[in-house]
């Protein structure tokens, strides 16, 4: 029930047993396509690299770059956040307190800023 393609397929691929170089032809070529393709992706990946940099392998590519910098962005924000408020309630003058509850909210915002801009990149993909 096998289609004529199917039928010319299995011939190219099977090996014939009563012409042994016929077989050893057809294994040096599937060989060469194999040394032929890996060297095809080991050029790929080495352009691929030099037009990363050293940034880019951190970083990543061209369209993940901004959100792990924003993300790196929120993560010292939200850091900021918790030592700006523990420093806030462990100062004993008022005007430390304040200066420390400003820095609370400025880091806030920086967390906000990196998230509005995380989630609003990632609505437009």
């Amino acid at each position: 029930m096998a289609s004529e393609r199917d039928k010319a397929k299995n011939a190219i691929t099977s090996s014939d047993p009563v012409d042994p170089e016929l077989n050893s032809a057809l294994a040096e070529a599937r060989q060469e396509q194999y040394r032929i393709t890996a060297e095809n992706n080991r050029h790929k990946e080495a352009l691929q690299a030099s037009e990363l940099g050293r940034m880019g392998r951190w970083l990543g590519g061209e369209k993940n770059s901004p959100i792990v910098i924003a993300a790196i962005v929120v993560f010292a924000g939200l850091l900021g956040a918790f030592l700006s408020g523990c420093m806030a309630a462990q100062s004993q003058r008022p005007d430390s307190a304040d200066y420390w509850s400003k820095m609370l909210e400025r880091s806030l915002a920086l967390t906000a800023t990196g998230l509005s801009f995380i989630f609003g990149r990632t609505g437009r993909r």
